[in-house]
This record gives C-alpha cells, structure tokens and sequence, in this order.
C-alpha cells in the first residue's frame, strides 16, 4: 500500500494482492483533507459488521467494504500490522481502517496537513 499527502488531499494506492482480498474494483482511494475528522493508530473495536463485498478471516485478515451500526467502512487489516484508522465525514466511506509499517508516522502527517 503505498500512501502520499498533497496539499488538500490523502491519496492510498492499493496493491493488486490487496484489491484482489478486498474485493475492489479500484485501486485508488482520494479522501480530501477536509474530509477527515480524525486520523490515529488505533484499531477500532470489534463490532458486527455485514461484509460486501470483502476477505475475513478471523484472526487473520479484514478487507473490504463493511456495514456496521454507523455506516459504510473499507478495512485493509491483516493481523499483527500497526493501522492508520482515518475517520471520515461526508465521504461515501465513514471510517477507512489500512494497514501500513509507518502508520503512525501518516496519522501524524495528517493530522499536522489539517491543523
């Protein structure tokens, strides 16, 4: 995955293998700045979610688009590997949940690049 910051907005690149378990048709997610309410490394709490579509196996990976209780997310999550969970507003996502070796290194770029 690899993940870059202009001026206004986050741009994350999937990879084929990672498209390919989360089921998306897109490799490319471009969330504006303006967007964002939150950036951290925090992995969000466990919660029921419906998959669709999406790879899950417990204890092993998450990905995909899910629906919970607050809305639609995407999860690119293997376990193990430190998250860079972006809280969204007005974005057709609600929270993006991606797994990344400097994740909190990109939490603290975005939240530096918002303030």
């Amino acid at each position: 995955m690899d993940i870059s910051l202009t001026t206004d907005t986050l741009l994350v690149r999937l990879s084929p293998l990672e498209r390919l378990a989360a089921f998306r048709p897109s490799d490319t997610f471009e969330v504006p700045l303006s967007r964002i309410t939150r950036a951290s490394t925090e992995r969000p709490a466990f919660e029921l979610m419906l998959r669709a579509p999406g790879t899950s196996l417990p204890g092993v990976i998450k990905a995909g688009t899910y629906w919970g209780k607050h809305g639609k997310e995407f999860w690119y999550a293997p376990r193990g590997r430190p998250v860079l969970t972006l809280d969204l507003d007005r974005f057709p996502y609600r929270r993006l949940v991606l797994a990344h070796q400097d994740a909190a290194l990109w939490a603290q770029r975005v939240n530096e690049a918002k303030a």
